[in-house]
């Protein structure tokens, strides 16, 4: 009993135990009682949450309609175009539409056609669109789904649609649309206004396939086999789950919410109806009782099974739970040792998959991490000190640079050496960007920079270099990492430009996509070999190490640093074309500051 009172899981078994024999003996003396009516109101619960999706389904389709009819409304173009089509023949029409398109500027044309086509295309569940003038003398047919119209009950044979019909447009002369019968589709018919006059104008008829509501009823988890129905107010059935020979009971029912229980033709049925007012549709669930009483004979079966393989489980899970302790306690042995200070120490690994060994794994991958970040943490200190280092001897008296320069460009000015005076200023201009100690600066400040470097290089090499920058001005004050373009153009001129022709061109493009800028540095130089290439990409990844790319591996380095690693430079290149380096940054420049 010692041993029983220091042991949880122990524990845990005893009362375990004592609880299930007391529960499966409490729910043999009540389960007779109470069982039926569970398993009546259950289904009945699902059977209204069925109808209640059921409705949720034609209410979208209503707003679908709805709101084509708000965007008709408000495009002044389509109203005309309607009103025109209901109030002239076929022909009129269509030449009235001719003149319209030839008269617009614009190469879509803007019709009812083209409006229902890409409108309603959006719902696979829509059918066809019927567009009727006030007085039925003109009618314009849209069908979507050809299959289904000419296989449903509501056309007469000679209203079929030819599926060969490419504009989909039918002009019927008389009013069919009382006459025609409706099957398994749901009809939603609008009167369409004169948004001026308010006067009537036609109507619009929208008809849904019904098999959105069949894969609804498809996917109902429900044990019992009932039959959904859908009938309108005069009690005609527009829809029916399966065969089933109540038709009779069912349009007895009133048309309102409720639950009942009724008898018809010897059975009983429990009946859930969902009454749509807006709509004019009564929703109704049927389930007939002698499928629930087959649910109450196998569940009470199922409990008196549980009842006796209750001690075979108690026995099962006791010998279970020996495991589960002793994997628990070489877990907590390990977690005693880290806090020691440990961090080699690891959990041994066993053949189990289960949340202990979820929990070993986890834990062993953190005492990884744990000490990957410690090492990287120090080597970063150490790099950190390093940069800081570097910085503190580049910052020694650059005025004095500066005026040593001026002081040579005002001589050059002096003895006339025009093109000098220039070198020396751009060159002056350089220093100073180099120097400047932030960090982020704008895209237009770093085209700057990259200019000024193409002037020197332009000032060495007369009419032999060309920079094209395409980019829009909305994008020239967003933010960027200093010293990003111009090592990559002086990459090309190091590497690509050739000297002894005047065709070398340097393009900078950006463009946005999906929150993210993408600036192009192209150029049309000797471009990098197959194995080059390779060997560049690899060192970019940090896979090789080359001193001849360690300029464009300190770009990428940077930006992932900054920004992660969905982000850095991509090269591609053509021996004897060119080059191609992509910058990808987010588009709001990382929310820096400059």
């Amino acid at each position: 009993m010692e041993q029983l009172k220091n042991k949880i899981f122990n524990k845990i078994l005893f009362m375990l135990s004592i609880t299930i024999m007391i529960t499966m003996l409490t729910l043999l003396f009540t389960i007779s009682h109470y069982y039926s009516e569970v398993i009546v109101q259950k289904e009945m619960d699902s059977n209204m949450r069925t109808l209640e999706r059921i409705e949720s389904y034609i209410e979208r389709k209503k707003d679908f309609t709805d709101n084509a009819l708000k965007e008709l409304y408000m495009s002044g173009d389509l109203i005309f175009d309607i009103s025109y089509a209901l109030e002239h023949d076929y022909g009129e029409y269509l030449e009235f539409r001719l003149n319209k398109y030839s008269d617009s500027s614009s190469f879509v044309a803007n019709n009812m056609d083209n409006y229902f086509y890409e409108y309603f295309g959006q719902d696979n569940q829509v059918v066809a669109i019927i567009l009727s003038s006030v007085e039925g003398n003109y009618e314009y047919s849209y069908v979507i789904n050809h299959f289904l119209w000419n296989n449903s009950k509501r056309l007469q044979s000679e209203d079929l649609v030819d599926p060969t019909n490419t504009d989909g447009v039918q002009e019927i002369t008389n009013d069919k649309s009382d006459t025609r019968e409706l099957k398994n589709m749901i009809e939603f018919k609008r009167t369409l206004n004169d948004p001026v006059t308010l006067s009537e104008l036609g109507k619009i008829s929208v008809f849904y396939s019904l098999e959105g509501i069949e894969e609804i009823i498809s996917l109902t988890k429900t044990e019992s086999e009932g039959t959904y129905y859908i009938l309108d107010k005069e009690g005609e059935i527009y829809f029916q789950s399966n065969e089933s020979n109540n038709q009779g009971l069912i349009q007895s029912l009133d048309f309102e919410s409720a639950t009942k229980k009724m008898k018809w033709d010897k059975d009983t049925y429990h009946i859930n109806t969902l009454a749509s007012e807006e709509h004019g549709f009564l929703l109704i669930g049927s389930v007939p009782e002698h499928e629930i009483d087959k649910l109450t004979v196998i569940r009470g079966s199922l409990l008196i099974l549980t009842c006796i393989f209750a001690v075979m489980a108690i026995l099962i899970t006791f010998f279970a739970m020996k495991s589960y302790s002793k994997r628990i306690r070489t877990i907590e042995t390990t977690i005693q040792q880290v806090i020691e200070g440990d961090l080699t120490v690891r959990i041994p690994h066993d053949q189990h998959y289960d949340e202990l060994s979820t929990i070993s794994r986890s834990f062993n991958n953190m005492l990884v991490d744990l000490n990957k970040y410690i090492d990287e943490v120090y080597i970063m200190n150490i790099k950190q000190r390093e940069a800081e280092m570097k910085a503190l001897q580049s910052q020694i008296n650059p005025h004095f640079l500066f005026n040593t320069l001026e002081a040579i460009r005002m001589k050059a000015i002096i003895d006339g050496s025009k093109a000098t005076s220039s070198m020396i200023y751009t060159l002056g201009q350089l220093f100073r960007y180099s120097l400047d100690a932030r960090q982020f600066v704008t895209i237009q400040s770093e085209l700057e920079h990259v200019k000024q470097y193409v002037n020197l290089v332009q000032s060495r090499y007369p009419n032999r270099l060309q920079l094209h920058i395409n980019i829009s001005e909305e994008f020239l004050n967003r933010n960027i990492l200093k010293f990003i373009l111009q090592p990559i153009a002086e990459n090309f001129i190091i590497h690509g430009f050739q000297n002894d022709k005047n065709e070398n061109q340097l393009t900078i493009r950006l463009v946005e996509e999906n929150d993210y800028l993408f600036l192009s540095i192209i150029d049309n130089g000797t471009g990098i070999s197959e194995n080059r290439l390779r060997e560049v990409q690899n060192n970019l990844e940090g896979e090789a190490v080359n001193s001849n790319s360690i300029g464009l591996k300190n770009i990428h380095q940077r930006i992932r640093l900054k920004y992660g690693h969905g982000c850095g430079l991509e090269i591609n290149s053509i021996e004897g074309k060119g080059t191609t380096v992509v910058v990808k940054i987010p588009g709001n420049g990382g929310d820096s500051h400059v």
